[in-house]
Protein backbone atom coordinates (compact mmCIF):
# COMPACT_ATOMS: atom_id res chain seq x y z
CA UNK A 1 0.00 0.00 0.00
CA UNK A 2 1.41 4.05 -1.10
CA UNK A 3 1.85 5.73 2.31
CA UNK A 4 1.86 9.45 1.33
CA UNK A 5 4.54 11.11 3.71
CA UNK A 6 4.16 14.73 1.77
CA UNK A 7 1.72 17.53 1.06
CA UNK A 8 3.15 19.96 -1.84
CA UNK A 9 0.68 22.36 -1.95
CA UNK A 10 -0.67 23.78 1.08
CA UNK A 11 -1.79 27.27 2.01
CA UNK A 12 -1.39 29.06 5.47
CA UNK A 13 -3.48 32.12 6.96
CA UNK A 14 -1.76 34.24 4.22
CA UNK A 15 -3.99 33.29 1.39
CA UNK A 16 -7.34 34.68 2.07
CA UNK A 17 -8.95 31.32 2.01
CA UNK A 18 -7.20 29.64 4.56
CA UNK A 19 -6.81 29.64 8.26
CA UNK A 20 -3.81 28.22 9.65
CA UNK A 21 -0.71 29.36 10.49
CA UNK A 22 2.98 27.81 8.97
CA UNK A 23 3.27 26.37 12.53
CA UNK A 24 0.19 24.59 12.66
CA UNK A 25 0.39 23.70 9.50
CA UNK A 26 4.00 21.87 9.88
CA UNK A 27 2.88 20.86 13.24
CA UNK A 28 -0.48 19.06 12.27
CA UNK A 29 1.73 17.21 9.05
CA UNK A 30 4.05 15.96 11.88
CA UNK A 31 1.12 14.69 13.87
CA UNK A 32 -0.44 12.97 10.92
CA UNK A 33 3.41 11.08 9.67
CA UNK A 34 4.15 13.85 7.23
CA UNK A 35 7.48 14.36 6.32
CA UNK A 36 7.88 17.15 3.96
CA UNK A 37 5.10 20.31 2.93
CA UNK A 38 5.05 22.54 0.45
CA UNK A 39 3.72 25.80 1.38
CA UNK A 40 2.65 27.23 -2.04
CA UNK A 41 0.72 30.81 -1.30
CA UNK A 42 -1.23 32.16 -4.12
CA UNK A 43 1.20 34.86 -6.20
CA UNK A 44 0.04 38.49 -6.31
CA UNK A 45 -1.37 38.51 -9.47
CA UNK A 46 -4.35 36.21 -8.44
CA UNK A 47 -5.48 38.80 -5.50
CA UNK A 48 -6.50 36.58 -2.22
CA UNK A 49 -2.52 36.08 -2.01
CA UNK A 50 -0.09 37.61 0.37
CA UNK A 51 1.68 41.20 0.20
CA UNK A 52 4.63 40.95 -2.27
CA UNK A 53 6.67 41.63 0.30
CA UNK A 54 5.90 38.04 2.07
CA UNK A 55 7.51 36.57 -1.30
CA UNK A 56 10.49 38.90 -0.53
CA UNK A 57 11.30 37.53 2.80
CA UNK A 58 10.39 33.66 1.67
CA UNK A 59 14.34 32.82 2.93
CA UNK A 60 14.15 34.22 6.79
CA UNK A 61 11.32 31.36 7.00
CA UNK A 62 11.82 28.26 8.83
CA UNK A 63 13.14 25.18 6.73
CA UNK A 64 12.20 22.97 9.62
CA UNK A 65 9.18 22.87 12.29
CA UNK A 66 9.56 20.02 14.15
CA UNK A 67 10.66 16.89 12.17
CA UNK A 68 8.71 18.43 8.96
CA UNK A 69 11.13 19.76 6.47
CA UNK A 70 9.42 22.67 5.04
CA UNK A 71 9.66 23.79 0.91
CA UNK A 72 8.32 27.63 0.04
CA UNK A 73 6.98 28.11 -2.99
CA UNK A 74 4.20 30.03 -5.02
CA UNK A 75 1.22 28.92 -7.04
CA UNK A 76 1.33 31.23 -9.92
CA UNK A 77 -0.85 32.40 -12.41
CA UNK A 78 1.09 32.43 -15.75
Amino acid sequence: MLQVSTDIHMHTAKSSHAQSTLTECATYAEKIGFELIAVTEHGPALGDGPHPFYFGAMDTMPRKIGNTTIVMGVEANI
